[in-house]
């Protein structure tokens, strides 16, 4: 074979390797499928229904916001672990979300960390950033929710519990966080949806005014 031929397999071949490395992955998890998109949203599909899970927020006018609402998102992957960062502008800041995922013997470890500058800012009567689990009306009917110890069968509304467990056994579905934080439950208005937020931890300021904001939460394998 020509060299000049075999040399451009070879840079072929090796571009292919890299877009397989840093293209968003599809993960098992005991009998479930986590699936994640570009912009780091994830999808855990079991039993032929799915859990659609990505951070949110209001922006001021309660304006609802996720992940997904940028056009600047970057993928970088290693042995085991990918790492998202995506960039965000709004009333004139800015901000950055670093959503670390590692895979592990135990499950899924997820970080997200978010910081915000000039400016960047959430509605007041919100609690801030949050994780938001979503289920559609049709998926949630029935589904018994396990709230950091308080039980309820979805679809319900406005209920709030304080710690670090959402349990959706029907589902096999678990996330456990680091450190206790506020949770609460909903219910959408124009489709029915349930909603579960996990609120981020409370902030941290550093001393060139950038606000931070951390999240870890492990999806166990069993």
């Amino acid at each position: 074979m020509n060299l000049r031929l075999i040399s451009l397999a070879i840079v072929l071949s090796l571009a292919a390797v890299a877009v397989r490395a840093d293209a968003p992955p599809t993960l098992s998890l005991g009998d479930a499928e986590v699936a994640f998109d570009a912009k780091g949203a994830l999808t855990y599909t079991s039993g032929g229904k799915e859990i659609r899970l990505g951070l949110s927020w209001y922006a001021p006018g309660w304006s609802p916001k996720s992940q997904k609402n940028t056009s600047d998102a970057s993928l970088t992957s290693g042995e085991n672990t990918w790492t998202w960062t995506n960039q965000y502008a709004q009333s004139g800041g800015a901000a950055t979300l670093t959503q670390h995922v590692e895979q592990t013997d135990d499950g899924l470890v997820l970080t997200y960390t978010l910081v915000t500058k000039d400016g960047f800012g959430f509605e007041g009567g919100s609690k801030g950033p949050f994780l938001e689990l979503n289920l559609s009306a049709e998926d949630a009917e029935g589904v018994e929710l396990n709230l950091s110890g308080k039980t309820h069968s979805l679809p319900v509304n406005n209920k709030w519990s304080y710690g670090g467990r959402v349990l959706l056994d029907d589902l096999g579905f678990a996330l456990k966080t680091k450190g206790s934080v506020s949770m609460s439950t909903w219910k959408s208005k124009s489709s029915g949806a349930t909603e579960i937020r996990v609120q981020m931890g409370k902030p941290t300021t550093g001393d060139d005014g950038a606000t931070t904001y951390e999240l870890i939460a492990t999806l166990p394998s069993n």
